[in-house]
């Protein structure tokens, strides 16, 4: 290997190590930032010979994905200007994901996305991101071939997907909303071959919770049908219901206790105090609803 005419020196047992590790469609590219960030290290060493040991060493260290991730989000202020905190990064970040990468439904895997770099307003902090990403060869970005003026950005390094933890946390989330969205839909079917009666409702638990937020997502709730957004919304009403129902007895002994005590205490013999009952229990009533909504 060369650079500028000078050859660059590689251990042979870092060759063969390179060579085996080399698989997949983005083998190449991942080899070059590779030997791109131990070069690096080598020229700040007396001796320029890049050697198994300097790569092991990468690798524990979280190995070239890491490092180049690291390099792009370093100095924030500096331009393109980014956020500085990690969660506003994030932010950013669960704005990118989805337009360049998503799980099949059928197989499961990680699939590879283009999207249009004119999907994020330019000059915004998510567009600067992309910036920096493509800038240290994690995304890549071309020109549409039907229209040069068009750019598309991918994924440069599938490895991404496999050494990146919060692209990884990102693709396990998408699997479990994957899931849930085929559950929902399962449910919403069954429920409408049934004549969409009460028993084919679900009315507790932290599936319908999830199923109800899943409504909210901007990705994975588009993928919610008429009858499925009408079975949630039973499924909400019927919550409501019988939450109101397993309330109702327990709000009932406390109103009377209440009423009891606050008629002993000024006093006020039994009559009065069941006139005013009904009154107290429709607003216990009504502040349960309220808050089962």
């Amino acid at each position: 290997m060369c650079e500028n005419g000078n050859p660059i020196d590689l251990e042979p047992e870092l060759v063969d190590q390179l060579t085996a590790e080399a698989r997949g469609a983005d083998a190449l590219p991942l080899l070059a930032l590779t030997l791109f960030r131990l070069h690096e290290d080598s020229a700040q060493r007396e001796n320029a010979k890049i050697t198994l040991e300097q790569y092991q060493a990468l690798a524990r260290n979280g190995g070239v994905v890491e490092w180049a991730l690291d390099k792009a989000f370093e100095s924030p202020h500096k331009g393109p200007e980014i956020p500085a905190t990690k969660a506003l990064q994030t932010s950013c970040f669960k704005e990118i994901f989805p337009l360049i990468a998503t799980v099949d439904a059928a197989t499961r895997q990680t699939k590879r996305l283009i999207a249009t770099r004119d999907s994020w307003r330019s000059g915004s902090p998510t567009d600067n991101v992309i910036t920096r990403l493509v800038d240290h060869h994690l995304l890549r970005q071309t020109a549409d071939r039907t229209d040069s003026s068009r750019r598309l950005v991918e994924v440069a390094h599938e490895a991404l997907f496999r050494q990146w933890q919060l692209f990884q946390s990102w693709l396990h989330e998408s699997r479990e909303k994957i899931d849930l969205l085929a559950s929902i839909q399962q449910h919403s079917s069954e429920w409408v071959r049934r004549g969409q009666e009460k028993a084919a409702l679900q009315d507790s638990g932290s599936e319908l919770s999830s199923a109800l937020a899943l409504r909210k997502d901007k990705h994975f709730g588009n993928g919610l049908k008429a009858d499925d957004l009408a079975y949630l919304d039973a499924c909400k009403t019927r919550r409501r219901v019988v939450r109101l129902t397993r309330a109702a007895p327990v709000a009932l002994v406390l109103t009377l206790f209440l009423s009891a005590y606050w008629a002993f205490s000024n006093d006020l013999n039994l009559w009065t105090m069941f006139a005013v009952v009904p009154y107290l229990i429709e607003d216990a009533v009504g502040s349960l609803y309220s808050t089962t909504t």
